[in-house]
């Protein structure tokens, strides 16, 4: 589970959303009684600032103030009194439940903590605040803000950054906040170790100095007796990790930050270890839970010393072994496999109950198999003798409203046996009226229905027109931020409810390529806001380009060009599709022909060349991932697509620099082949952790890449021509990659991938959506089309059972649940528009206006009339 989208559930039951951006009453504000005339006061985003007429300097040292949840009101009320007291400027939370949700258990660790920020102006006025808050607060309980040197005793901290925030983009491709550097002209990244302190100051004050000092010598003390230390899993709550204890014996560390990784009920993390503990002792000696070795306690953090389980989890398992996920993978062993390890998992339950403990989490996460049996871990949920201290952190499936039950969690067994059979089981926490439906679809999966194949699959999908109607219902024209409710990703992004992949603009421009009419007010929303932005990032994904190619696209001409002439003309350093050269390039490709303006081909030809550079280096700049989004495969697709433009004679440039392009798509395809894993004749790509078949991430962009260069469905393995490798065989595509054997290989290969039944999520970029638009370049007539467009609608949710059923469209609309499924999303890139591209009835067609949408190459959607077999 992505951390990131469990810390946005909380703010709204529909959509995710930043905790901020829900309106609370009065007596939920934070914030001192009075204000000192002179003082501008104003918020934004989540905090509410008070500005002094003191000029601030662009950087220094800042002070954090901590405190727990219950003790805001006393602790904002006397920091912001004391800094305004002393004329400086500062932000506190706005709210108490913003204290809550950025100390809860899946909150960004970087930011927990920061209750209240306060900028001293000078030395002088840094040493008197410290002195104030340290006396004034000594003793008030709060959590250690991780990128600080802190005060021993109290709840402050400082740190050295930036006080004015700039724009940055860092080697990644990644937007983040920045430190001016020099002149101010340029900007750094704001490094947030509490180590880089005096290499970013350049000085250390003496109250800094002596902070450091204290706070070394105490942090000396707070060792663990282990080595060899392996991060396993980490969150706001501490870190789970894996060690050498000091007798040697392999152990697992389960830590908790102290006055932070609240819960539903307000347990912190250090609460519920406590009584995970307790829980373990309760059951020492029976083998069906891991054995307490030592508790530590260390520094900050609280430490249980559990012995290391040798065996696979069952989430592993599940995930290597599923045969609707894993190509080729037997389906009769793994039934039986299921069967096992659920009758085990039932009499290790038994032995906890026997001894008063319920589980209260039970899931294939959280269980281990050993030596023909079942090891329950995680207990922090669990119940001991019927009292419960967690409420809120175990997963979906895994309780049953407030019962801590041994029925309980029997009932969580048989979810948890679904779930084993399906992996899409999970979606019944939204819809739980399809537990039958998905029950029998993983039984099908598995081979229980002899007789009835692939083909046999509904062939019907969801009602479009639900979907165009939820996109209305999920509108907000009165916010800034976004028009429509996206993914989590486009959140970190300035001006990210904008761009082409999660934000409005992908949207628009897909209705409008569906035939749909644009709103105007919707219109007028995203020339306002994207001409008015105040900062792009560069990028086609969710920065620039992509925002001045929808406006173009729904023919709001002006404003796109207003949009590319400020912010699309910045050097880049990365490759990639998403936020890189190659997209870049095919974005500014389109906006020449949509705008009719040549000037923007020059800058494409630039671009693109930065991009063929880093091909021809094949060295992998940072942020590498095989797929469209930031892999080879991506940047292959976007120089064919500047060549294509290029051949159709705008620009008239030289017909070499076509020619480098397009060989330079070929040597994309090599470097992408080289990530790719065959397993039963399909080709996944890699991230280095998981195999995949999507189209952002995976290998569906392989595919389009290798349609696009001249290979066809069917042909790989006849006669005189090269087959596609066995199991365990590296990929075919070598330095001969032009052959056209070759590359069928690589087609034949990735619609074994995209054949896989069994898909998480059912948007464009890492789920159905994409597979389906995919497959309509690489098979448009293989029965998965069918098969995956019926099984995306398992991911819509009727707005009539949503907060939204008060809507006049709710009975006739419906969402569409985003990446996780946990809330929905109308973006392009994982919710409602995306998925409609896929529903259409004619696949190649709407293959086709994907692929045109995105900028990618049309070769790759011309190619389904020479598809064979």
């Amino acid at each position: 589970m992505d951390q990131r989208h469990l810390a946005h559930v909380a703010a709204d039951s529909d959509f995710y959303d930043d905790e901020w951006q829900v309106a609370h009453g009065s007596p939920d504000l934070l914030g001192p009684a009075t204000v000192p005339e002179g003082v501008e006061v104003r918020d934004h985003g989540p905090w509410r600032i008070y500005r002094s007429a003191d000029e601030l300097p662009r950087s220094g040292w800042k002070v954090h103030v901590s405190c727990v949840p219950v003790r805001a009101e006393h602790v904002v009320g006397l920091a912001v009194g004391a800094a305004l007291a002393d004329g400086l400027t500062c932000k506190h939370l706005r709210t108490r439940r913003l204290v809550s949700s950025t100390q809860a258990k899946y909150a960004e660790p970087t930011g927990s903590g920061k209750v209240v920020t306060i900028y001293p102006t000078d030395v002088a006025s840094l040493d008197r605040i410290v002195s104030h808050l340290t006396a004034v607060l000594a003793g008030e309980p709060g959590a250690r803000v991780l990128s600080d040197v802190p005060v021993c005793g109290a709840p402050v901290s400082v740190r050295f950054g930036a006080f004015v925030g700039v724009h940055h983009v860092d080697d990644r491709g990644r937007y983040t906040v920045g430190q001016a550097t020099g002149n101010g002209s340029d900007a750094a990244i704001d490094d947030r170790s509490p180590h880089s302190a005096a290499r970013s100051a350049g000085s250390v004050p003496p109250v800094v100095a002596a902070l450091q000092v204290a706070a070394a010598r105490r942090d000396a003390k707070a060792v663990l007796p282990v080595r060899d230390v392996r991060v396993l899993h980490r969150s706001n709550a501490g870190g789970v990790y894996a060690a050498t204890w000091e007798d040697g014996r392999q152990v697992v560390l389960k830590e908790a930050r102290r006055h932070t990784g609240f819960d539903l009920s307000g347990s912190d993390a250090v609460t519920r270890l406590r009584h995970e503990m307790r829980a373990l002792n309760r059951l020492t000696g029976t083998g069906v839970v891991p054995e307490v070795v030592a508790y530590h306690e260390a520094g900050d953090s609280e430490f249980l010393v559990m012995e290391h389980v040798d065996g696979p989890v069952l989430t592993a398992t599940m995930a290597t072994s599923h045969p609707g996920a894993v190509p080729g993978a037997d389906a009769a062993p793994y039934r039986q496999w299921v069967e096992r390890v659920v009758g085990a998992t039932r009499a290790s339950l038994e032995v906890l109950h026997a001894r008063g403990v319920t589980h209260c989490d039970v899931h294939p996460g959280n269980a281990i198999e050993r030596d023909g049996g079942v090891v329950l871990i995680d207990l922090e949920s669990s119940a001991v003798d019927g009292v419960a201290v967690a409420k809120g952190v175990a997963t979906v499936l895994s309780t049953c409203g407030e019962e801590v039950t041994p029925e309980a969690d029997l009932a969580a067994l048989e979810r948890m046996r679904a779930l084993l059979v399906n992996p899409q089981y999970s979606l019944t926490a939204r819809r739980p009226d399809l537990a039958g439906e998905l029950l029998a679809a993983g039984r099908l999966d598995l081979g229980e229905a002899p007789g009835v194949a692939l083909e046999a699959a509904p062939r019907s999908g969801p009602d479009r027109a639900r979907l165009v109607a939820g996109i209305t219902v999920s509108a907000s024209p009165a916010r800034r931020d976004r028009l429509f409710p996206s993914d989590v990703a486009g959140f970190g992004v300035p001006g990210g409810g904008l761009g082409l992949i999660h934000g409005a603009g992908g949207v628009l421009a897909t209705l409008a390529a569906e035939g749909h009419a644009v709103p105007e007010t919707w219109r007028a929303w995203l020339v306002e806001h994207g001409v008015g932005a105040p900062y792009l990032t560069p990028g086609i994904a969710d920065g620039a380009e992509g925002v001045a190619l929808c406006l173009a696209r729904i023919g709001e001409l002006d404003a796109a060009r207003t949009v590319i002439e400020r912010w699309g003309g910045r050097p880049g350093t990365l490759p990639w599709w998403a936020r890189g050269t190659a997209g870049r390039a095919a974005a500014h490709c389109e906006l020449a022909r949509l705008l009719g303006d040549p000037s923007l081909t020059a800058t494409a030809l630039t671009l693109s060349t930065d991009a063929l550079e880093a091909v021809e280096r094949a060295v992998p700049p940072p942020g590498h991932c095989g797929g469209l989004l930031d892999g080879w495969a991506g940047v292959g697709l976007a120089l064919l697509r500047v060549a294509e433009h290029l051949e159709a004679g705008f620009g008239h440039p030289e017909g070499a620099t076509a020619s480098r392009l397009r060989a330079g798509a070929h040597r994309a395809l090599e470097l992408e082949s080289a990530a790719v894993k065959v397993r039963g004749g399909a080709w996944m790509t890699t991230d280095g952790h998981r195999v995949m078949p999507y189209l952002g991430v995976g290998s569906a962009a392989l595919g389009l890449l290798a349609v696009a260069l001249g290979g066809r469905a069917g042909r790989a393995g006849r006669a005189g021509h090269a087959a596609v490798p066995s199991v365990g065989s590296g990929p075919v595509v070598t330095a001969a990659s032009t052959d056209p054997a070759r590359l069928c290989a690589v087609v034949d290969g990735v619609i074994g991938a995209l054949r896989l039944s069994a898909v998480a999520s059912s948007g464009l970029l890492h789920g159905r959506a994409g597979i389906v638009l995919a497959l309509g370049c690489l098979a448009p007539d293989d029965p998965a089309v069918r098969l995956h467009q019926h099984r995306i609608g398992w991911h819509t949710l009727p707005v009539t059972t949503t907060s939204r059923r008060a809507h006049p469209l709710a009975s006739d609309a419906d969402l569409v649940l985003g990446d996780q499924n946990l809330r929905a999303a109308a973006d392009l890139g994982t919710g409602a528009a995306g998925v409609l591209l896929a529903l259409d009835t004619d696949i190649r067609q709407a293959s086709s206006r994907a692929l045109e949408l995105l900028a990618l190459p049309r070769s790759a959607a011309g190619c389904d009339t020479h598809a064979e077999g």
